[in-house]
């Protein structure tokens, strides 16, 4: 009787042990196997999609990083859905970094705030510009216009009566491409972006 009993327990653990219990409520997207079929324990027997929420992960760089805090928002852009645009929020960034190819950087997760689910879907391809700082109504200049003199002073050339004078200025933000000017231009100044010559007889300046 007792080895009987000792047979019934260990059938009930192996039965135990062959069901599959989802910690969530989702759907279930795609079976891998089917009845007879002998698994492991790290085969995937089923991918089941958590339709309650959707995320982004992404890759920031080493440079970008230090920008990057908790509950910034997010505008996400995705490659098939160009005509869309969606909100987000960084809820994750990773402590530790990924390196390949000599590259740094660290994994982030920007959770969507509101979204399609009819028209997103999982795995399409996605970028996501987050913002670390948001100013507005503000005085810009290309960033390639602004230079340094001998003394490390900010500055910028302009035109000014048919003449180009340089000017010391004060700058704020950038993006790289264009920059910030607080303090030392005006709207109506006219900024000179100087071109590398193509040759030694050639050279010019765009104007803005």
């Amino acid at each position: 009787v007792a080895q009987a009993e000792q047979s019934v327990l260990y059938a009930q653990k192996q039965l135990e042990d062959a069901t599959l219990t989802c910690t969530f409520n989702g759907i279930i997207a795609r079976i891998n196997v089917s009845v007879g079929d002998t698994v492991s324990s790290v085969t995937p027997v089923l991918y089941v999609i958590d339709d309650s929420s959707m995320q982004l992960k992404v890759e920031v760089d080493e440079i970008d990083i230090p920008l990057v805090m908790l509950h910034q928002n997010a505008e996400i852009t995705v490659d098939a859905l160009l005509d869309s645009s969606f909100q987000g929020e960084v809820t994750f960034i990773s402590p530790l970094p990924r390196i390949e190819a000599g590259i740094v950087s660290y994994e982030t997760t920007i959770s969507l705030l509101s979204y399609d689910d009819s028209i997103l879907k999982i795995g399409m391809s996605a970028t996501a510009d987050i913002i670390a700082e948001r100013h507005e109504n503000v005085l810009l200049v290309p960033s390639r216009a602004i230079m340094e003199n001998d003394q490390g002073d900010t500055t910028v050339k302009v035109m000014d009566n048919s003449e180009v004078r340089t000017i010391t200025v004060v700058t704020g933000i950038s993006d790289g491409i264009q920059t910030e000017i607080l303090s030392g231009l005006t709207e109506n100044d006219t900024v000179i972006l100087e071109t590398r010559p193509r040759d030694e007889q050639s050279g010019g300046g765009l104007f803005f």
